[in-house]
């Protein structure tokens, strides 16, 4: 059997800007519940507040370029928001945070 790994996915695979803010929403509540219980949950945490941006962003990407990569890594994720549009604007403590973030 192969496995073939896409490498960009669009709205004509079925995704949409929603859907994907929707569960970056999701996401970043489940996060806030589990940093408020301690940090035991602190790795949890981390991985759906990096999931929650990672939606957000990719989101983003559909509704600017009608796709985004299959990547995982938010700067990269950032990068391509960034060569599109120079609406994204971020301190350099932002993008300390999403540097941070990444290697959750």
């Amino acid at each position: 059997m192969i496995c073939v790994i896409k490498t960009n996915y669009k709205r004509e695979d079925g995704y949409c800007e929603e859907d994907l803010l929707q569960s970056s929403m999701h996401h970043l509540q489940a996060a806030s519940i589990l940093f408020k219980r301690g940090p035991d949950l602190y790795d949890s945490g981390g991985y759906l507040l990096h999931l929650s941006i990672e939606l957000l962003l990719k989101s983003w990407l559909l509704s600017l370029a009608g796709g985004f990569p299959g990547t995982h890594n938010l700067q990269d994720l950032r990068q391509k928001i960034s060569a599109i549009t120079l609406d994204i604007k971020l301190t350099k403590a932002q993008n300390k945070t999403i540097e941070l973030i990444d290697q959750l």
